[in-house]
Parts: structure tokens; C-alpha cells; sequence
């Protein structure tokens, strides 16, 4: 059972299974206009047979596969992915003349999108979420706290450099591998104490919003209600379930929208390649102007992101949404086999991550995720004298 966390077929199935579900509760003014028979057929259709691969796959892979504990078989350098983690931090802080997150406090301007040393911050941030992943896997494996080192400071990182997107590709996978590796059933009570940090996190989701909200200048309280159109079932409820439906649900909302308003099938091929396969740093290059040629429909302008298959949608229909889905499948399985002997865990719960997210935006064409997935693969078998680089 607990091994459909580090499922990503399955992941995916449910997540958008949930997302479906909960958008046609319609607790939202905004989602009126958001309808779409097509779409909704399309994507009962990937559900399913998201599912039904995933089904096989929990049977005929996972239970059988045995992992290897590579601590316990070759020599493995703590101190050196540490290193490289420190010194890739102290460079890109230098050439940002400051640390994000001091600098912010001090009140001082701070673009994250501009932040890090130009292609180099590319493939360090792909070493670090990597790196963060498969330590924690030794970890749980040799429960050798040595092993934290690496996913404490990858954590810390991200949360100096103020880059939320990192954080949660490495929490996420962790979580999942926390989860699918306990040794104990789960309770009654843990399911209480699994409920009351889900609680904790939406109250303080909320909190954050809010706050967030206030900085940037709107002066009504709780004003996410009122953009929202919250249906009157949240009233007395803190505001963090609003924020939270409406933040799983709203994504799916501005894809059905791109139907309603016939904004779909505007491009070619060679777009669709470019937005919607090709990793982000090789297509800012090869195709700069793509950013600008294609629009999104909102249900409002502070909501700006359809899922993972907007643009596929909006430059190549129908057909561009089934042929990524079809890249979805190949990806995780090309990944899967090439790591079914070792790393298994740490590869299944990054490609998971990147089936729930992929709810939200297209975690494909992310440097970060795909550099993470390379790296997994790749360095934990390069040795430089009988010593693992990851």
C-alpha cells in the first residue's frame, strides 16, 4: 500500500483524479465560466490509463525489486558532496553580492529569477537536489546520520537562496520516501497525527498568503475571498483551506478556460517541441521569442498557471495534451529502468514529485528536475578514486 507514494504513474492518476473531483465542487465564483466536455474526457481518459499503468507496474516492479545499499558496498564521500554544495552556495552569494534572504530582510530589492552565476546555477541546483534525495535514501537505509548532512544543508540552501520551487522538489521526494519506507502500519493514530500536520500546514499556508498578500498591497483582510469568490461554506474557516482549494483547483480552471475562449491549436510542431519538451535552459536558446508568441486566458489575472499542459493545449490542441502525456509515460519509464538496481527510491519519489506538481506546471521542462533526474542516474555511479561524486 505504501508504495503508491513512490509510485508516479499512480501519483499522477490520483492527483488529477483529486483535482477534477474537488474543481466541480464549483466553491468558487471564478469557475462559472470554466467548463470544458472535451477536456474533461481527455483527461479521464490519461487518468485511467495513468491508473491502470501504474496497477502494473506496483505489481510486476516495485514488489519485486531489491535495493541496494550502496553504503554498505563501496566507499561513499560525504564530506565531498557537502563541499561542492558550500562552494557552489558561496560563489553564486559573491556574484549576487548577497545573501537573498539577509538581503531581504534588510529591505534591499531581490529578483529570484536573477539570481545565481548564468548556466552554472543550472547544473548546481540539479546537484543539490539530487544530492539532497539520494543521501536521504542512504540514509534510511544505513540509518548513518552522516548521511543527513547533504539533505540538511541542500534545505538550508534553498531557504537563503529563497527558492520555494527547490525546496519542495527536495521535501516532496524525502516525504514520500519517508512514507513509503516505514516499517510500521499505519494507526489510527498516526492517521490522527498525519490529519493534524495537514491541518497545521493549511493554517499556515493561510497565515503566509495573507501576509503575502498585505505586502503587496492589498489592505482588506482575508482579501483572497474576495478575489477568490469563496463559496459560504468557508466563512469562519480559516482562510488557509481557501487558499489551499483554491490553489489545487485554479490550475485546471485556466485550462478548461483555454477551450471556452477557443485559445488552443495556435502553433506547429516545432513550438510545441520547444514549450513543451525541451528543457527550459535549451529552449530559451533555441527558440527566445516562444515566451511571447503564445498568451494564457485567466480566470483572473493573480492565478496564472494551468497545469502542466497549457501550453500544449494552446499551441497544439487536443493532440499536443495526449502527446505530452505519452512523454510523461516514457520519461518515468526510461528513468525507472535505468535505475531499478540501485537508487530506485530516491529516482521513483523525484519522479512522483514531479507527477503532483505536474498539476500545477510541467515539471519536464524544468532545468532543475530534469538535471536532478540525470544526476541521480549518472553520478552515483561515477568514482573518482573508489568515491561516488553524488
Amino acid at each position: 500500500m505504501k508504495t503508491i507514494f513512490i509510485n508516479p504513474f499512480l501519483m499522477f492518476g490520483f492527483t488529477f483524479l483529486f483535482v477534477m473531483v474537488t474543481f466541480n465542487f464549483k466553491l468558487s465564483g471564478l469557475y462559472i465560466s470554466a467548463s470544458s466536455d472535451v477536456m474533461n474526457i481527455v483527461f479521464l481518459l490519461l487518468i485511467s490509463l495513468s491508473l491502470f499503468i501504474g496497477c502494473l507496474y506496483k505489481t510486476t516492479t516495485i514488489n519485486r525489486n531489491k535495493l541496494i545499499v550502496a553504503s554498505k558496498s563501496v566507499s561513499l564521500n560525504k564530506s565531498l558532496a557537502s563541499g561542492m554544495l558550500i562552494f557552489g552556495f558561496l560563489a553564486e552569494c559573491l556574484n549576487n553580492n548577497g545573501i537573498p534572504l539577509l538581503m531581504v530582510f534588510r529591505g534591499e530589492s531581490y529578483d529570484y529569477t536573477q539570481f545565481g552565476i548564468k548556466t552554472f546555477h543550472v547544473f548546481y541546483m540539479g546537484y543539490l537536489s539530487a544530492s539532497a534525495v539520494v543521501n536521504y535514501e542512504r540514509y534510511i537505509h544505513s540509518k548513518k546520520r552522516s548521511f543527513l548532512i547533504p539533505p540538511i544543508l541542500s534545505i538550508i540552501i534553498t531557504l537563503l537562496i529563497m527558492n520555494r520551487g527547490a525546496t519542495f522538489l527536495i521535501i516532496f521526494p524525502m516525504a514520500l520516501m519517508y512514507i513509503s519506507t516505514l516499517k510500521v502500519k499505519f494507526r489510527i493514530r498516526h492517521m490522527f497525527i498525519v490529519l493534524s500536520g495537514i491541518v497545521m500546514f493549511i493554517v499556515l499556508f493561510g497565515v503566509l498568503g495573507d501576509k503575502r498578500m498585505q505586502a503587496s498591497g492589498y489592505d482588506q483582510e482575508n482579501a483572497i475571498y474576495e478575489i477568490g469568490k469563496a463559496d459560504p461554506i468557508f466563512t469562519g474557516l480559516p482562510s488557509g483551506f481557501f487558499w489551499t482549494y483554491l490553489y489545487s483547483t485554479s490550475p485546471f480552471a485556466n485550462l478548461l478556460l483555454q477551450e471556452n475562449y477557443n485559445n488552443t491549436d495556435r502553433g506547429d510542431v516545432g513550438d510545441f517541441i520547444s514549450a513543451a519538451i525541451l528543457p527550459d535552459f535549451i529552449s530559451k536558446y533555441t527558440n527566445p521569442d516562444l515566451p511571447n508568441k503564445y498568451t494564457l486566458d485567466k480566470i483572473t489575472p493573480e492565478l496564472n498557471v494551468a497545469t502542466g499542459f497549457s501550453q500544449a493545449l494552446i499551441i497544439y490542441g487536443v493532440t499536443g495534451v495526449i502527446l505530452l502525456f505519452m512523454w510523461f509515460l516514457f520519461v518515468n519509464a526510461f528513468f525507472i529502468k535505468l535505475n531499478q538496481h540501485a537508487y530506485l527510491i530516491s529516482t521513483c519519489a523525484t519522479l512522483s514529485s514531479m507527477a503532483i506538481f505536474m498539476s500545477f506546471n510541467n515539471m519536464m521542462i524544468f532545468s532543475s528536475c530534469v538535471i536532478q533526474l540525470i544526476f541521480v542516474t549518472l553520478l552515483t555511479r561515477f568514482k573518482i578514486n573508489k568515491t561516488f561524486v553524488l
